[in-house]
């Protein structure tokens, strides 16, 4: 440029060829030009405790560093920006300084990114100077959830046996192994999830809901397992549930599991349960039951289903008359003894339309149970509804119906 030029307050010097070689002439006015404000948003105080953090660590200042590293922690979990950074830091002040309060935040941030094994780890690691037993019992329950949420589940049943062995009267440590165990019903864990239930139920107070509760799920975990089965059914008896107890045992009886003897004396169980409580259909039920378990050619089969009809009690349920009583009986018992289930149930069903509606409905159940048995779902089904439908009110008919609705599904 030739000359000079000036526009504004800046002026361009002569010799000046480049953008970058501007340079401001009128200093003294620029001197006074007001400065721009700073404003201090969140990031500027995040960014300030990081500068401030870096000095306190760079001096060895560890009490401020810590305290740096918790105002930082909450800031970032507050603004939901870095939760992963909010962790570091909270874990850097632990290792500072400890602080149950502290320890369990950083247990819960853990756990909400889904670190489990992490979380369980901090968890654990706390110091167990001053902890009362039952403290650091619930602290390795609390562990054992996180561990198994991580798919660690043998540290996590490692964590409940410490539990247990710290307070083996807490009937909740049992609870919770007994959740673990149900995760992994094929393997074993089934019968340890009953048996780790039975042991909580037996912990709870008498006839509490609690035990209840428990012994329900030992039983809906291991419904063929002869521990918990009984206990159930014994506590759904002290209840007045008598049908649903009875139900219980018929369930154990039919298992594949359970062997002989053990039929039978179930059957005598259920039996003298049911007449001791008037229960005359679910007496008759159980003894029908009970010779279809046993072998055809076992030498008492059918024994105890004539013992239980010639009861005196049992001759107005089955007929009117002592004409129909007899005749009854021994359709009954000829019932019994046919060897195939589909000669069985049809024979049942047959006697099932002479009878009144509670004792058609005891037969009708047992026939539809017999069809089951021989795979004939189809005709099952129908039979327990026919069941249902002759008196609504016997749980033992209703139950049929729910039986053979599951053999449809599996089949």
């Amino acid at each position: 440029m030739s000359q000079t030029s000036q526009q504004g307050p800046l002026r361009i010097s002569p010799g000046l060829e480049t953008v970058t070689d501007l340079v401001l002439v009128d200093r003294d006015e620029h001197a006074h030009t007001p400065p721009i404000e700073r404003v201090d948003g969140p990031r500027a105080v995040r960014e300030a405790l990081v500068a401030e953090l870096r000095e306190h660590r760079a001096s060895g200042d560890e009490s401020s560093e810590r305290e740096c590293c918790l105002v930082l922690a909450g800031l970032l979990r507050e603004a939901d920006l870095d939760l992963a950074e909010s962790a570091r830091l909270l874990r850097r002040a632990l290792d500072l300084g400890e602080d149950r309060d502290q320890r369990q935040s950083l247990v819960a941030l853990l756990t909400e990114l889904g670190r489990f094994q992490e979380a369980a780890e901090v968890l654990q690691s706390g110091p167990e100077t001053g902890q009362k037993v039952a403290e650091r019992a619930s602290r390795l329950v609390a562990a054992s959830v996180l561990l198994a949420a991580a798919g660690a589940r043998q540290q996590a049943e490692s964590a409940l046996e410490q539990a247990a062995a710290l307070t083996p009267e807490d009937p909740t440590v049992h609870e919770a192994l007994g959740a673990l165990h149900a995760a992994a019903p094929d393997d074993g864990g089934a019968l340890r999830a009953a048996d780790a239930w039975v042991r909580a139920a037996s912990l709870h107070p008498a006839s509490s809901s609690q035990q209840l509760t428990d012994l329900a799920r030992a039983y809906d975990v291991a419904p063929d397992y002869h521990p918990a089965a009984t206990a159930y059914a014994a506590e759904l008896e002290r209840l007045g549930r008598i049908d649903v107890a009875d139900e219980v045992l018929s369930t154990l009886g039919g298992s594949e599991r359970t062997n002989g003897s053990t039929r039978r004396s179930l059957t005598a169980q259920r039996i003298e349960t049911a007449s001791a409580h008037h229960h005359h259909g679910l007496a008759l039920g159980a003894a029908l039951e009970g010779s279809v378990w046993d072998p055809p050619t076992h030498a008492t089969r059918g024994s105890t289903l004539q013992r239980l009809l010639r009861r005196p009690e049992m001759g107005p349920y089955v007929g009117e008359d002592p004409d129909t009583r007899q005749r009854v009986r021994s359709a009954l018992v000829k019932a019994a003894h046919t060897r195939t289930h589909v000669g069985r149930a049809a024979a049942l069903a047959k006697l099932a339309n002479s009878q009144h509606a509670d004792c058609r409905a005891v037969l009708l159940a047992m026939a539809a149970k017999s069809y089951a048995a021989a795979g004939s779902v189809a005709r099952a089904k129908a039979t327990a509804l026919e069941a249902h439908t002759a008196a609504r009110w016997s749980h033992l008919a209703a139950a049929t119906v729910f039986e053979t609705d599951a053999s449809a599904d599996a089949d």
